[in-house]
């Protein structure tokens, strides 16, 4: 609704034009559609870039770090199981961006080698050594999230530790 007065008579009368997106509209109702586009990404490891158009709304963003490996078993006592990757839920400001996801690998089982990732300190502990018990399992590498607006790393979830290895029990 609009209400206007005039003061000065002299200058003649009101008039104006509702616009909608720059539309002239008048009495009644204007429907507009837009399209949405929704789309999900699913990555394996590596590092992994998504380009976020500039017109893009209500992004969310969830990212996981990978599960540890297992302890071995021995003939007396079971390995421990591995550990799950933290998970975390985030939103990010309106707006393009490109994003580079580093998704680090899962800990190797029982002694194996920790998880691995790109990211400087991000690998995963190696499990230990099977002599005559069940080796432990590696720690996985984490999850990372670059942003190319802000130039840092803005997001991170950390691998699972891996299981501890069954007891000889001699």
């Amino acid at each position: 609704n609009v209400a206007g007065g005039l003061t000065d008579t002299g200058q003649g009368v009101i008039s104006y034009q509702w616009q909608i997106g720059g539309s002239d509209i008048s009495n009644g109702t204007r429907q507009t559609q837009s399209s949405v586009a929704n789309f999900e990404y699913n990555y394996t490891s590596g590092n992994n870039t998504i380009t976020i158009p500039d017109d893009a709304t209500n992004i969310t963003i969830e990212i996981a770090g990978g599960a540890g490996g297992y302890g071995g078993n021995d003939s007396n006592g079971s390995g421990g199981s591995s550990g799950s990757g933290r998970y975390g839920e985030f939103t990010l400001p309106d707006g393009g961006r490109t994003l580079t996801c580093t998704i680090g690998t899962r800990g190797g089982n029982n002694g194996g080698n920790g998880g691995d990732t790109s990211i400087s300190g991000g690998d995963g502990g190696n499990g230990g050594a099977q002599n005559n018990s069940g080796g432990g399992g590696g720690g996985a590498a984490g999850t990372y999230v670059y942003d190319s607006i802000t130039s840092t790393y803005i997001l991170a979830a950390g691998g699972g530790g891996g299981g501890g290895g069954g007891s000889w029990n001699d």
